[in-house]
């Protein structure tokens, strides 16, 4: 009994209306699976929780989250799952800031396809790169949700195969989305979260001519920040760059 009313009084505190200039995410989804579940992760850094799940009921799934001590290192995720988390889709970003209420509005179990609007300048970037890879994304959630992983072995190395194709061109193209965005501490940080793998793979890795090309494209101020010096520390970009001014 005890157990059942702190659930209750947990789904108050986060189906409860948005006051004006309050700081919280506010969900509203229609065209959902029953039974299936949102969930919404906050995110410090490299770390993270799940801090809220709601179950889908007549197809619809309506709550508040409240935001409390942000940092700049706080973000959200919010994805759909099945009730044993077996199998769910691509998860998406949400920025918050101080003072504001995000929305995130939609319907149907894809959830690029869902609106987010926010005022924190961030959600600009996150958005634009999901709205550049929406195929993309829908084709590899039809995968993740809906996928009959109860085939025969042949029939999932072929799917994880289609996963693993689909996944570089997921990365491919958000790097070409890049160049046409405006270049900011956060594009640097999101740069620098994609180029990690060049340091195991170096030269060899698949996109690291892109990155490369990209690296190329900061200005110099910005190169001397925090994400910009983490990207200088990149082995192979090191040393083309030692290389280049040696020569």
């Amino acid at each position: 009994m005890k157990h059942r009313f702190i659930l209750a009084a947990m789904m108050l505190a986060a189906t409860v209306s948005c006051q004006k200039g309050e700081t919280a995410i506010e969900f509203n989804l229609s065209d959902l699976r029953d039974g299936w579940v949102v969930d919404v992760t906050r995110i410090e850094g490299e770390g993270g929780n799940s801090i809220f799940k709601d179950t889908v009921q007549n197809s619809q799934s309506s709550f508040v989250i409240k935001c409390d001590s942000l940092t700049e290192n706080t973000m959200y995720m919010v994805m759909l799952t099945s009730q044993d988390f077996r199998k769910r889709c691509m998860y998406r970003t949400i920025y918050v800031e101080e003072g504001s209420t995000v929305t995130v509005k939609g319907s149907g179990m894809h959830n690029c396809d869902w609106l987010i609007t926010s005022t924190d300048p961030r959600q600009k970037l996150e958005n634009a790169l999901n709205d550049a890879t929406r195929d993309i994304i829908r084709q590899l959630d039809d995968i993740k949700l809906f996928a009959d992983t109860a085939k025969s072995d042949e029939s999932n190395q072929k799917l994880y195969a289609m996963e693993s194709q689909l996944y570089d061109q997921l990365e491919e193209k958000q790097l070409a989305t890049m160049k046409d965005m405006p270049i900011d501490e956060f594009w640097l940080q999101k740069l620098r979260r994609g180029a990690g793998a060049i340091n195991y793979y170096g030269t060899d890795y698949k996109s690291y001519g892109a990155i490369e090309e990209l690296y190329k494209m900061i200005p110099e101020d910005l190169k001397n920040s925090k994400n910009g010096k983490a990207l200088q520390r990149l082995r192979p970009l090191r040393r083309r760059r030692q290389c280049a001014s040696s020569g």
